[in-house]
């Protein structure tokens, strides 16, 4: 099927609030709202990213026919495809150090995506991740706005297709002429009009 971009959405919050134990509300897509000054400066929260769908090899092709469908959509055209794509996760808040700081938080989640509470949101909706990738800290700058966050990236793999639904040719009419070998015309002509099954 195609991608789905709601399910895989929804799915990557669930894993992330199940994995960290933090609120829904508390686990956002970047560069929302959110982010501008709606939360207390304490407050860990998550950001997430959605990187890129990168094609892995060629994708394929395949015909299906299936006669139990609507005439007109018997044959199935579909091209398949495995994607392979990362997620960018940033952890604000929290205190400097312990076990509810922003390093700590990240790296929980980052420990747990291999149990089933977890990873089963991101299979039911069809990633996979490969590589849960690395927790890193970046410091906050003095005397500037930039905060002090976590980072992870992971990458996730992902099938995807999209398909044509056609018929069959069920009904051709046209005319004919048959000529004779030395190039005179033959009166043999007429129309002929052949249907699905004829």
């Amino acid at each position: 099927m195609a991608l789905d971009y709601d399910a895989m959405e929804a799915a990557l919050k669930s894993a992330v609030v199940a994995g960290t134990g933090l609120p829904a509300a508390n686990v956002v897509w970047a560069y929302q709202p959110f982010q501008a000054g709606a939360r207390p400066s304490n407050e860990r929260h998550i950001t997430m990213l959605l990187g890129p769908s990168v094609p892995i090899g060629i994708d394929g092709y395949t015909t299906t026919y299936d006669e139990s469908r609507a005439l007109g959509e018997e044959i199935e055209l579909a091209t398949i495809s495995q994607r392979e794509f990362g997620v960018m996760f940033q952890c604000f808040g929290g205190p400097p150090a312990g076990n509810r700081s922003a390093l700590a938080t990240l790296q929980r989640f980052r420990d747990r995506l291999a149990l089933p509470s977890v990873r089963g949101y991101l299979t039911d909706a069809g990633m996979s991740p490969f590589s849960p990738g690395v927790v890193n800290y970046v410091p906050g700058v003095d005397g500037t706005r930039f905060e002090g966050r976590a980072t992870l990236e992971t990458r996730l793999y992902i099938d995807a297709s999209e398909s044509d639904f056609v018929g069959f040719i069920a009904r051709v009419i046209g005319n004919y002429e048959f000529y004779a070998e030395a190039g005179t015309f033959v009166a043999l002509a007429g129309t002929f009009d052949v249907s699905t099954g004829d």
